[in-house]
């Protein structure tokens, strides 16, 4: 029977070993960056520059125009307006009710959804939501 605990519980036979063969030891090579990629950048607001974007909120800009504006993110934006109780849910519709309207009438007359949102420069999913609530029956797709 070979006692394991016994042969494993020391290293010094091991290294023994490996050192009597010569091996060489060569560390390996230097992490570099690749170019075109860079570490990312924490941009953090000071207390006025927070308060800048609170009120350019409540003026009326959007998440994304502040994201942009101060270089952060959209979670980030959306954090300090909810810290500071004004974020509210905007609902903007894409679609003003004339434009629903004529959406309606060249759905009727057998253009696509997409046809319809390339004309109306929005989505073809916001023109079938639009649509749907106005209560209009959407078509089912070709091949459904």
């Amino acid at each position: 029977m070979v006692d394991l605990p016994h042969q494993l519980s020391s290293p010094m036979p091991i290294l023994k070993r490996l050192l009597s063969k010569n091996l060489s030891f060569t560390p390996p090579p230097a992490v570099t960056r690749t170019a075109g990629r860079s570490l990312q950048r924490q941009h953090r607001l000071c207390d006025v520059e927070v308060a800048q974007l609170v009120a350019d909120y409540v003026a009326g800009q959007t998440v994304s125009q502040l994201s942009h504006s101060y270089d952060l993110n959209r979670c980030t934006v959306i954090g300090h307006l909810q810290r500071h109780g004004v974020h509210q849910p905007r609902n903007v519709r894409k679609l003003t009710d004339e434009q629903v309207a004529e959406a309606a009438g060249l759905y009727a007359a057998g253009h696509s959804l997409a046809t319809i949102g390339s004309k109306l420069g929005v989505h073809a999913g916001t023109v079938r939501r639009e649509l749907a609530a106005a209560g209009t029956i959407i078509r089912r797709r070709n091949g459904w």
